[in-house]
This record gives C-alpha cells, sequence and structure tokens, in this order.
C-alpha cells in the first residue's frame, strides 16, 4: 500500500485543486483568476508545501482533500506535531488549510474553536524558546544621526546586497521585511503590531509585495 510520501509526489498543484473546485461550483474563468490573484507568488510556493502534506496524508487515510471533515484537520495538526514541527511551523499549515479547504459549518478552517484550541496547545507545549539568554550592554558610541545618514547607510547595504538601489529606496527595506514576516507565516495582527500599524488595509496596499517583483 503507498504511503503518505509516495501520494505526495503525485500531488496535484493547490491552486489546480482550487480552480477545479471553484469551477464545479459555477464560478466563472474570470472569477478564478481574480481569486488567484489573492495570493502571492512567495505564499502559493509556501501553502503548496503545506498541500502536498495535506494531500499525501488524506489518501492515505482516503479522506476528501477539499470537503474536509474537523476531525481530519485536527488530527493532521496533531500528527504534524507529533512528528516535531514547530508551532510556527503548524501555524503556517493551519493558515494554508484554511485559505484552501471548504468552511466547515460556516466558519473558516483556521478559526474553527477546535484549531485555535489545539494550536493553544500546541503553543503550550512546545513555547517557542527565545534565540538568546542574554544580551549586550547598550551604550551609545555615537551621537543621534539624521534620517538622510540612516537613509545613505541602508541604501549602501542594499547595493552591497544587490539591490537596485535605482529602483528600490531605503524605505522599501519596510515594506521587505514585513512580506518576508507575512510569507513565512507570521500572523497578521503580529506583523500589524511590530510594525504599530493599526489598519491591515495599509499592510496588504503598501507594504505587501510579491518577492517575484524584487529579484
Amino acid at each position: 500500500q503507498p504511503s503518505s510520501s509516495d501520494f505526495e509526489q503525485s500531488s496535484p498543484g493547490r491552486l489546480n485543486i482550487i480552480r477545479q473546485s471553484l469551477s464545479a461550483k459555477g464560478f466563472s474563468d474570470e472569477a478564478i483568476r481574480i481569486i488567484y490573484a489573492s495570493w502571492s507568488t512567495g505564499t502559493d510556493k509556501q501553502y503548496n508545501t503545506v498541500w502536498k502534506r495535506w494531500y499525501g496524508w488524506c489518501k492515505e487515510r482516503q479522506a476528501d482533500i477539499i470537503q474536509a471533515s474537523i476531525n481530519d484537520v485536527v488530527n493532521f495538526l496533531a500528527d504534524c506535531f507529533a512528528d516535531g514541527r514547530s508551532y510556527s511551523t503548524i501555524n503556517t499549515y493551519r493558515s494554508a488549510l484554511s485559505s484552501t479547504l471548504c468552511n466547515i459549518n460556516n466558519v473558516a478552517v483556521g478559526s474553527h474553536p477546535l484549531v485555535t484550541r489545539l494550536l493553544k496547545g500546541v503553543y503550550n507545549l512546545r513555547t517557542p524558546s527565545p534565540r538568546y539568554s542574554s544580551t549586550w550592554d547598550v551604550t551609545k558610541p555615537h551621537k543621534a544621526v539624521s534620517t538622510a545618514t540612516v537613509a545613505r547607510r541602508i541604501k549602501s547595504i542594499l547595493s552591497a546586497a544587490g539591490i537596485d538601489t535605482s529602483v528600490f529606496k531605503p524605505h522599501s527595506v519596510r515594506g521587505a521585511s514585513v512580506t518576508h514576516k507575512y510569507v513565512q507565516g507570521v500572523p497578521v495582527v503580529d506583523i500589524l503590531r511590530m510594525a504599530d500599524w493599526s489598519n491591515e488595509h495599509t499592510f496588504r496596499k503598501y507594504y505587501l509585495r510579491d518577492y517575484n517583483i524584487v529579484e
């Protein structure tokens, strides 16, 4: 009998499955194309990795990959935990499934009470460890610098990293950093808090960008 990993190798793309599902429900090609545009290339690439694992897991158990039951979703995430996955990784799995699977009892998969309860349990059992156990002493070695000086220094760092500074200005670091965190699976609410934004619209309209643009 084929294993979960065997099924993963033959997994159709996540977006192909979404297209088939939406088309079967009567959505037009144009509507599907616009829905596709809601996911950046980076996000879709990350979610597709999750999808392959989910597809293999479901096929091995003969479970429905789109019209999943809450039992299957919770058991899948629990198995990921048993395999040693971190809280951050499992939270990304939750986001990927929530954006792909059909709602359960009119509730998005990622927001289902049992899923959120499971994630809380994962956090308590496998709380992310702080990177450092100690820190360095902060002493000002220089006087305060102007914004122009900071901008010049950022520009030189971008240039050294191979970024085209004729296109991307120092302020683009803000968008690049939060986009990177978003693609890594950091919840939007945490990004807003770290960036001191009160409105998600500001983040999505002005700062969330496709990685392909900055290659």
